[in-house]
């Protein structure tokens, strides 16, 4: 497809597949669903047939040798999980996207250990389709210029050493574009930064990838709503 948001499915976070693995090996045979609820007035309807090509390009992608060899590096993933990864594709079929009450609605259902890598990509999705209608005219430089503007601001009032900092933007981001282009320059030029919860943007900057896991743990009764997919950026 033209200008596709995902082109990885290591552009998710880390604790997505952290918590993935556990599922794969404790719960395989868990069948899960999920809604995504915009938490706001605006109205998101029009966005659905976009929404629906990205998911049918998402369900092309594969983890690449490269990318599967990343994740074995890191030494937190055994060797049965990272061959089923190397294997893994997401299926379209397990997300219907309609328009309920006027608004857009998404209802994702299948086996936890598959749709749990649904949630970050789509909310990513939504966000930047979103933004892209919404600010055409703002992109990266913008971005740049705003994270120049904070750090200075920073600089001036002296952060400690002590602090410590990590992205975890992949699901509100602006866009990939921007994304990157942030964590990049926060790279160079701010220590504070530790690391990015991103596994593609921590394979690409030689960063460390941050997490653990969410609240989509916390219950394991079958047919529960495991994911919620809330883009906070729309409140």
């Amino acid at each position: 497809m033209h200008n596709p948001i995902i082109t990885s499915l290591l552009d998710t976070d880390a604790y997505k597949l952290n918590m993935q693995q556990a599922v794969f090996h404790h719960y395989p045979d868990v069948h899960v669903s999920a809604d995504f609820y915009c938490r706001s007035d605006e109205n998101l309807a029009y966005l659905r047939d976009q929404v629906i090509d990205h998911i049918h390009h998402m369900g092309t992608l594969r983890f690449q040798a490269d990318e599967i060899d990343y994740l074995a590096s890191l030494d937190l993933y055994q060797a049965d999980f990272l061959t089923y990864l190397s294997r893994f594709q997401l299926n379209p079929q397990q997300v219907t996207v309609s328009i309920e009450d006027g608004q857009l609605a998404i209802h994702i259902d299948g086996p936890w250990c598959e749709v749990i890598l649904w949630e970050v990509p789509l909310l990513a999705i939504i966000c930047e389709l979103r933004n892209r209608a919404c600010y055409p005219e703002y992109g990266v430089n913008d971005a740049l210029a705003r994270l120049d503007d904070k750090l200075a601001h920073l600089a001036a009032d002296g952060y400690s050493d002590n602090f410590h900092l990590v992205d975890f933007g992949t699901r509100r981001r602006f866009s990939r574009d921007v994304h990157q282009a942030i964590v990049t320059r926060l790279q160079a030029v701010y220590p504070p930064l530790k690391g990015t919860s991103n596994c593609w943007l921590a394979k690409q900057l030689g960063l460390p990838p941050v997490g653990t896991q969410a609240h989509e743990c916390s219950r394991l009764t079958n047919n529960w709503p495991a994911i919620w997919l809330t883009p906070n950026s729309l409140l």
